[in-house]
C-alpha cells in the first residue's frame, strides 16, 4: 500500500499531466486560500487546487480521484454562507473559474447556457445591450450562476418564478464514476439551441440540486432569462411598526404586482451599502426606522406602471393606520439616509 505522501506525489504529476504545471498547486501560501470562506465555520486547507478548462478533464480528474480515493470539492468563488467549499478532508479543490463562457443566447425560448465560472457580473454585462434580463441575489457580483441556482438561492424575481433551481432548463454534469451525461431535452440533441426545457423527458435534476456537488460537478447549465421591461423602479418603504410592516410585506407580495419585494432591518440596510458592521448597529434612540421594505416594480407602459404604483401605495396608506410615521421614498434618499451613499440594486 501506498503511504500518504506517495499518493500525493503521484497525484500532483498526474494532475499536472492532464491540466498543465501552471494550473496545478499544492503550495501551502496557494492551498491557505482555499481553507476558509466568509462564515465562522473552522478552516481546512485542501492537499491540491485544480483549475481544469473543459468538462474531459474533469472527467481525467474525477477518474483520477477515484483511483486514488481522493476527494473532491468543487469550488468558483467560495462565496456560499454555509461552509460549503471548505474541505473537511482535505483532497481537492476543483476551482471552477477558467471555465468562464456564455455559451449560447437563445432568444425565442429565452434561456442562456453557461459554464460554472460565469458569474452575475459576466451575465449583466452580457446581457446589458439585449432585450433580456436575468435575476441577481442579494450577494456579490463575483458569485456563480451555476453555483448559485444548483443551490435553490433566492433572487430578484423569486416572487414571479420561484428559486433558481426552479429556472434550470437542463445540465451537463461529470458523475462521480467520470461519465459525462445530460438532463433535460439537451439529453436527446446535442444542437444547443435544444436547452429549452426539463420535459418531457424524465426529470432527474433533483439528483444534482441542493446536493453540494455531491453528486457529480456540473460543466454546463441552462437558464431561463426574462425579457427586460421598459420601465423599473426601486421604492424603499420605511416604518416603525414590527407587526404593521409584517402585514403590510405579507398584504404586497400576495397582490403579485411587484418583482420583488426585500424586507430588510436598518442595520442590513446599511451592510449592503457598505457601512461596517460595527457603525450599521442601530442605537435605541436612533431617529431613522428600524425597518424598511424594499420595493423591485417594472413595466412595460406608464399605465402599467402608475397601476402598480396606485396599488402599493395603497397598501401603504393601510400601514399608516398602525404606523402613522411609515412613509415611502425613493431607494437612492434611504441610501442617502445613511452615511450619504447612493444605494443601487440594479
Amino acid at each position: 500500500m501506498l503511504k500518504q505522501e506517495e499518493v500525493h506525489g503521484i497525484v500532483t504529476e498526474k494532475l499536472k499531466e492532464i491540466l498543465g504545471n501552471e494550473w496545478v498547486s499544492d503550495f501551502p501560501e496557494e492551498l491557505f486560500l482555499y481553507s476558509f470562506d466568509m462564515t465562522e465555520n473552522p478552516p481546512n486547507n485542501p492537499e491540491f487546487v485544480a483549475m481544469p478548462k473543459t468538462p474531459q478533464e474533469i472527467q481525467s480528474i474525477v477518474k483520477l480521484a477515484n483511483e486514488y480515493k481522493v476527494p473532491i470539492v468543487p469550488f468558483v468563488a467560495g462565496a456560499n454562507v454555509g461552509g460549503l467549499t471548505i474541505p473537511q478532508r482535505g483532497g481537492m479543490i476543483l476551482d471552477l473559474k477558467r471555465m468562464d463562457q456564455i455559451i449560447h443566447l437563445n432568444k425565442d425560448d429565452m434561456y442562456v447556457i453557461v459554464e460554472p465560472g460565469v458569474t452575475f457580473g459576466h451575465i449583466n454585462k452580457f446581457l446589458k445591450d439585449t432585450k433580456f434580463r436575468y435575476c441577481y441575489p442579494n450577494a456579490p457580483p463575483y458569485v456563480s450562476l451555476m453555483a448559485n441556482a444548483l443551490l435553490g438561492g433566492l433572487n430578484n424575481l423569486s416572487l414571479k418564478y420561484g428559486c433558481m433551481s426552479e429556472i434550470i432548463n437542463g445540465i451537463e454534469v461529470v458523475l462521480p464514476t467520470g461519465e459525462l451525461v445530460k438532463i433535460g431535452t439537451c439529453s436527446c440533441w446535442s444542437d444547443k439551441d435544444l436547452w429549452w426545457g426539463r420535459g418531457p423527458m424524465p426529470d432527474l435534476l433533483g439528483l444534482f440540486i441542493n446536493w453540494q456537488g455531491m453528486t457529480g460537478i456540473v460543466t454546463k447549465i441552462a437558464l431561463q432569462v426574462w425579457p427586460r421591461k421598459l420601465l423599473r423602479e426601486w421604492l424603499a418603504i420605511a416604518a416603525y411598526h414590527l407587526e404593521g410592516v409584517y402585514k403590510f410585506v405579507k398584504n404586497l407580495t400576495r397582490l403579485e404586482i411587484a418583482d420583488d419585494v426585500l424586507w430588510v432591518s436598518a442595520e442590513t440596510l446599511k451592510m449592503i451599502i457598505g457601512v461596517p458592521l460595527g457603525e450599521a448597529t442601530q442605537a435605541a434612540d436612533d431617529p431613522l426606522p428600524p425597518w424598511y421594505v424594499l420595493v423591485d416594480i417594472s413595466a412595460n407602459t406608464q399605465k402599467e406602471f402608475d397601476a402598480r404604483l396606485e396599488i402599493i401605495q395603497s397598501e401603504v396608506a393601510e400601514l399608516n393606520k398602525v404606523d402613522p410615521n411609515a412613509f415611502q421614498t425613493t431607494l437612492e434618499l434611504a441610501g442617502i439616509s445613511f452615511g450619504n451613499k447612493i444605494l443601487d440594486l440594479r
